[in-house]
C-alpha cells in the first residue's frame, strides 16, 4: 500500500530513545533529535566503557524496535577522573 499523505506516517518521538539510553550502564550524557528525517545521537560514555556503537544501536532494536534506533551515533568518552 503506497502512502498517499506522509503526515499521517507515525512520528517519533526522540525523547524515548534518550530516555531509554540515559538508562544504560556507563552512559554519563545523551542528546537524540531527528535530523533530516533519521533519528540522531550523541552519547558521552564513561572513560572505561566497552560498549560500542553497534551495541548500541542493538539495545535500542531489542528493547524499543526499529523506529526507534538511532542511524547515526556518535560516542564520546568522558575524561578519566584520575587525571584531576
Amino acid at each position: 500500500m503506497l502512502v498517499q499523505d506522509w503526515k499521517t506516517l507515525p512520528t517519533v518521538d526522540p525523547k524515548i530513545t534518550e530516555k531509554y539510553l540515559r538508562a544504560l550502564p556507563d552512559v554519563l550524557d545523551v542528546h537524540v533529535w531527528i535530523e533530516r528525517g533519521e533519528l540522531r545521537a550523541k552519547i558521552v560514555m564513561s572513560a572505561g566503557s566497552s560498549t560500542s556503537q553497534q551495541e548500541v544501536q542493538e539495545m535500542c532494536a531489542y528493547d524499543l524496535g526499529w523506529s526507534y534506533v538511532p542511524r547515526r551515533i556518535r560516542c564520546e568518552k568522558a575524561e578519566s577522573d584520575a587525571a584531576a
